[in-house]
């Protein structure tokens, strides 16, 4: 005699949780334009090119702090400057 056995999966999900797993969407990234210090956490991304006039260019001064550069380039104006990010 041939016995059926059922199976079931609970999903749970505790409100957030997924998100953080999720990529950020465009609409929760703030954007860069111009060189200066990314003091809270979050996701930023940059809107154009950036040329660093002194050493620093974007200094990331807090915790959980993502950069997405999109494409775009933050080079020295000077090459014997260090790096421009930090």
């Amino acid at each position: 005699m041939a016995r059926c056995t059922r199976s079931f999966i609970s999903i749970v999900a505790i409100p957030g949780a997924l998100a953080a797993l999720a990529p950020a969407a465009a609409a929760d990234l703030t954007p860069v334009a111009s060189c200066q210090a990314l003091d809270s956490p979050g996701d930023y991304t940059l809107t154009a090119d950036l040329t660093a006039v002194d050493a620093t260019c974007i200094e990331i001064t807090a915790s959980d702090v993502t950069l997405d550069l999109a494409g775009h380039t933050i080079p020295a104006r000077d090459r014997a400057s260090p790096a421009a990010a930090r």
